[in-house]
């Protein structure tokens, strides 16, 4: 099924995909000198990197500017997002964290979070669904994910605001354009935001709940040691950073895809079945994560170009999704894409590091979807909106989308 119509989406992406076509076809490993890095484009090239913790390492630790020297003191360990645990480390490491990890984020442990996660999605939904018009990013697409993710890890209902303030704080520090002034402000933020996770851990040591920390706390593997405070300090903080601004992109990216796209919107409303689907060739289409980074353990050859040791590389996810070696024309958003097709996607990674909070994410956008199709029905972008969009190097989508329906007092 195809119904691209030519306007909102189009107008968005630009040139974006036409140039990584290019790429893949001319150059498939750019070398961009003066940011330092080698971005890969094509699928099998970034296949190889993804997966090949050997010759391509996470283990990179400056890619936030150094803590202020007043504050070194008081974060020990540096910035909690930079402690070696998932996104920052490799195995063997790295699998041990990964192993004590991914039992408190399991399928099972997620659909007990589904309940949480439909009354957050319907509660949100519920503060504009008479208007007949809302901004859904800001008024669901954001605050889903951050909700979900407090109500998790089981932040106390008081602290969920000062928690969200701070968890905004860790992402603003990658920003390596920020002036010196905020980003002295926001490593005074993170002070506290360690204190507070360690706070929290201590009470959760004396008294486990059934929130992801307690399961954190309490994960067991045979033969492997327990995860340290620290450690659990920069998961949490890793899961803050990884999973809230790109699911929130990806529930507007999928919105936005069913609102260009009539026949798919039918097809959702007609079979629910059908949602997870949609979701995922949505962010097939449209990557919310841009790419992941790696640096080069020793010299390596993809594509014939050569990429020397220690060298920056970034991995064009975005382009992988859009490889035609792998999809058929996969410029389109095809509704009927074969699965086979559907499981090469990209978006969430491969090998030792495919994200750990996939199906977490996957979950949120879905229960979106499902709720403002359930709530609002039908719904449309207006023809005159202009939609900013994000397009910083890692993440793209909407930063803001209006909707419109029909509202009770209307039909």
């Amino acid at each position: 099924m195809s119904d691209d119509h030519p306007g909102q989406v189009s107008v968005l992406e630009g040139d974006t995909f036409e140039l990584f076509a290019q790429l893949r076809a001319a150059t498939p490993v750019v070398h961009l000198p003066d940011d330092g890095v080698y971005v890969v484009t094509r699928y099998d090239d970034i296949m190889t990197v993804i997966r090949d913790h050997e010759r391509f390492s996470s283990m990179h630790h400056d890619i936030l500017q150094p803590v202020p020297e007043h504050l070194r003191s008081k974060l020990p360990d540096g910035y909690l997002v930079t402690i070696p645990t998932l996104v920052t480390n490799d195995p063997p490491a790295h699998t041990r964290v990964r192993k004590l990890t991914q039992k408190a984020l399991s399928p099972s442990a997620v659909a007990s979070y589904e309940p949480h996660v439909r009354h957050i999605a319907n509660e949100l939904v519920s503060a504009f669904a008479d208007a007949g018009r809302a901004e859904i990013i800001g008024e669901l697409a954001n605050p889903l994910p951050t909700r979900v993710l407090s109500t998790v890890l089981g932040i106390a209902e008081q602290d969920r605001r000062q928690f969200e303030m701070w968890a905004h704080g860790v992402m603003q520090l990658m920003v390596p354009s920020i002036p010196e002034e905020r980003r002295i402000a926001l490593a005074e933020q993170q002070v506290e935001f360690r204190d507070y996770v360690l706070r929290m851990l201590d009470e959760r040591t004396r008294t486990p709940g059934t929130d992801l920390i307690s399961g954190l706390i309490l994960a067991e593997e045979d033969g492997e040691p327990a995860l340290t405070h620290t450690e659990i300090s920069g998961i949490v903080t890793q899961l803050i950073t990884a999973g809230v601004e790109s699911t929130a992109a990806g529930i507007g990216i999928t919105l936005m895809m069913l609102a260009g796209h009539p026949a798919a919107m039918e097809r959702a409303l007609g079979d629910r079945s059908s949602i997870p689907s949609i979701v995922e060739e949505a962010l097939r289409r449209m990557a919310p994560a841009r790419g992941v980074l790696r640096e080069t353990t020793r010299a390596v050859e993809l594509s014939g170009q050569v990429i020397p040791k220690g060298a920056r590389v970034f991995a064009l996810l975005a382009s992988a999704n859009h490889d035609e070696s792998q999809f058929d024309c996969p410029g389109r958003f095809d509704v009927d894409r074969d699965q086979a097709q559907l499981s090469r996607n990209l978006t969430f990674g491969r090998g030792p590091h495919f994200c750990l909070g996939a199906v977490l994410a996957r979950s949120e956008i879905r229960i979106a979807v499902e709720t403002i199709l359930g709530r609002l029905g039908h719904f449309s972008i207006p023809a005159a909106q202009r939609i900013p969009w994000n397009s910083s190097l890692v993440f793209q989508g909407p930063l803001s989308l209006d909707i419109e329906w029909s509202s009770p007092c209307q039909r």
